[in-house]
Order: C-alpha cells, then structure tokens, then sequence
C-alpha cells in the first residue's frame, strides 16, 4: 500500500461517524441487564409464614366471592418451601435493531424461544437466573443479592461509558428477559396469599382450562398489572401477560418450591470480559488476512458493485476483565477491509472468535450463526458467522444490500 493509498484510507476511516461505538454500547446494553427500576422487598418473616397467616385472613374475607377452595389450591400447587423455582419460555422479539434473516435467501426468521431458570429466596432476598435458548443452549447466569449482583462478567456495576474505543459496559447477564417475568416471581405467591389476586373469568390456553387472575398495578415499587392463567385442574400458573404500556406474555412450564441450599446462589466464575477496545489499525496486505484469523479470513474481491477497496488493515483487540476477577486482559486480533464508492463506505471486519470489540454481539441469542445474517439498525451494521470467522458489514452513507454483502463474502487465498 502506498503513502497516498494509507492517507486516503485514513481520511476514508476518518470520516467514518461514531456508529462502531454506538453498536458496541447498544450491544451491550442489551446483552447486559440494566437496572429493574424497582426495589426488592424483603418480608420481616419467612415467607412460608407469612403466605400461611395471610392464607387464614383470605378464609376469613375471600376477594373471590367465597372461592377460598381456589386460593388454597393455587398456594398448594407451589408449594411451602423457602425457595420459589419457577421455569419462563417467551419469545420476545428483537431489541429493537436486530432483524435476523436466513442466507442466502434474505427471508425474515423466526424470532428465538428464550427460557429462563430462577430460583428466588424472598426472606433472604436472593434470586439466581439461569438464561437458554429453547433448544437448550446456555448463553447466562446471574446471581442477585442485598449486597451485590453478580454474573459471568464479575459484580454488576450498572454503568456504561464510552471512552474513545473502549466501552465498560453495565455488568449484567448475557441476555436478560423481561422485567415482568421477576415481578412475577416476586408477587404471585404474596398476591395469593393476602388477597390481591381477584378472579375475572375462564378460559383456554394452548390446550389448558384456565382460571384467569388480575394481579392489581403496584406503581410504589414499579410493578405492572398482571393476568394470570391458572390451570384448572392443577392450579398451576401456565401463562402470565403485563398489562401496562408495553405489554409482556410469557409461559410458565415449570414452578415449584425447595429448600433453601446456600451452594445454589454462589456468584458464577468469571469468563466474561466487561471491557473490549480496538488499537489503531495497522495496514497490511489482503493475502496476510488468513494468516492472523487461525488460517481463514473472507472478502468482497478487489471490488465488488462500484465498491473498490482502498485498505487492508489489523487491529488489536482487548478484553479486559473485572478487577475482581484476577484474570488477566487477552488480547486477540481483528482485520479490516474497508471499500469506497465514491464518500460511500463499506467496512468487513472480522475475527477468529465473537468479540464485543468488533460490535458484535456474543455469547447471547443474537451471536453471528452460519446461514444467518443479522441485521442492526438504524446503523447499517450486520453480523454473520462465514466458514468459522466472525463478520461485521459497516457502512456509512451507502445503500449497499447486506444480505447482498454477505451472499459474495468469498474465502481468500494467499
């Protein structure tokens, strides 16, 4: 590359505005868990006391006309243990600016069936999720106590910066369902219990006779209005729905009690960094690319659709871990293939391994696939996973299809 070809690819790159960052930082926020905007409430007794005193008071005064047979039923399906253990399935629908689509084709799949685990202690006000894709695959873990909370990445710290190149993301699990699935965890047994669940009517869902249940707003500590189907035959809960203006429905497969183990809520280890950042790039030549990606790297050619390429590059990218965490900050290698059209621009960086770094999204439901394209927007960025390296498609200005770009990634040869 000549003197005048790198000052070009630097004023190319120069001009580039600060979508990389803001990816990277919407990324993490997503995969991170921001705060609930609620308070936990901790009972001055056990719950397993407090539902069976309050469970005398609904006999005494039923809201439900009389039905207390329902109230003691639906108490009884859950059981009396310290420890509430309750299985979620939903399928919540993108962030906002992720769309996946199948390659080559380009047509719009299915958003993922996530399911997540949690175990709650409410008289010690402890809580452990576990996070999965339906088909089983964990991507997630977290650990919430009165003093910390605590997941793969360290001690949650809730904040994010942007410095440059270098974002400290808030410190959470992988991937976070709704809120409204934790304040169902919190509230269906105390609502049971002291009489603010109020039947309103019968039903089916998905095969289930159900008893549906109001649970009443409480805007003192954030907490939706939520319906509740409860199974008619095993008084089970099978479904929840929010009522409030993002609406939430989700299904319960599973809930029972246990007995309070202190192993079950020990913070997870750290594997996960809560920091990446990129060095300057330094240019190289394309048949080098496969070299610095464990042998493979992919590209659109010298030129691809008025696109020609004006620089190669490698970067150096940095995870660093939580302070606590005693690992050490490892370092990887990305590569860079930046093509101009005209003020137009079209970047293909790329990795031997998911990396925050490179704005992509990993370790989640949302990780670059084989034969999946995602795409991210308003900022044109999309990510795949092409013959084991990770790709992210920039652009800045430009109309270049990404599905297009991602159909005529090729392989490169030395």
């Amino acid at each position: 590359m000549s003197t005048d070809d790198l000052h070009t690819l630097r004023e190319f790159r120069a001009e580039l505005p600060p979508p990389d960052e803001e990816t990277r930082r919407r990324i993490y926020e997503h995969a991170t868990r921001e705060a609930r905007g609620r308070r936990r409430r901790l009972p001055a007794v056990g719950l397993a006391a407090a539902a069976a005193a309050a469970t005398v008071a609904v006999l005494l005064v039923s809201p439900w006309g009389g039905n207390t047979g329902l109230v003691q039923r639906a108490l009884a399906a859950v059981g009396s243990g310290e420890v509430l253990h309750v299985v979620f399935t939903e399928q919540p629908g993108p962030p906002g600016w992720y769309g996946a689509v199948s390659l080559p084709s380009g047509k719009p799949l299915p958003d993922p069936i996530l399911r997540r685990e949690v175990w709650y202690d409410q008289s010690r006000g402890l809580e452990k999720s576990v996070f999965s894709l339906g088909n089983g695959n964990g991507f997630g873990e977290s650990i919430e106590t009165p003093q910390a909370d605590y997941n793969s990445a360290g001690r949650i710290t809730n904040a994010v910066t942007v410095d440059g190149n270098k974002v400290t993301p808030s410190v959470g699990p992988s991937a976070s369902l709704e809120p409204a699935l934790a304040d169902f965890v919190d509230e269906y047994q105390s609502a049971l219990a002291s009489g603010q669940a109020t039947r309103t009517g019968t039903g089916q869902v998905d095969g289930h006779d159900v008893t549906w249940l109001h649970i009443a707003a409480d805007p003192a500590h954030y907490d939706p209005a939520m319906d509740v189907a409860i199974d008619s035959s095993t008084y089970a809960p099978v479904q929840v729905r929010t009522d409030d203006a993002d609406p939430v429905q989700f299904d319960v497969s599973e809930i029972d009690t246990q007995a309070y183990d202190p192993s079950l809520f020990t913070p997870p280890p750290v594997t996960s960094p809560v920091s990446a950042s990129t060095g300057a790039p330094t240019p190289i030549d394309a048949t080098q690319a496969p070299g610095l990606l464990d042998g493979k790297a992919v590209w659109l050619g010298q030129s691809w659709n008025g696109y020609e390429l004006v620089g190669v590059a490698q970067e150096q990218v940095t995870d660093s871990y939580s302070p606590d965490s005693g690992k050490q900050p490892v370092q990887s290698v990305a590569v860079v293939f930046t093509y101009a059209d005209g003020s137009d621009m079209l970047e293909i960086a790329e990795t031997a391994q998911c990396e925050f770094g490179l704005g992509l999204s990993c370790g989640g439901p949302y990780q670059p696939q084989d034969g999946v394209l995602f795409l991210h927007q308003p900022d044109s960025s999309s990510t795949t996973l092409d013959d084991g390296v990770y790709v992210a498609i920039r652009q800045n200005g430009g109309d270049a299809d990404p599905v297009a770009v991602a159909n005529a990634l090729q392989s490169i040869t030395r």
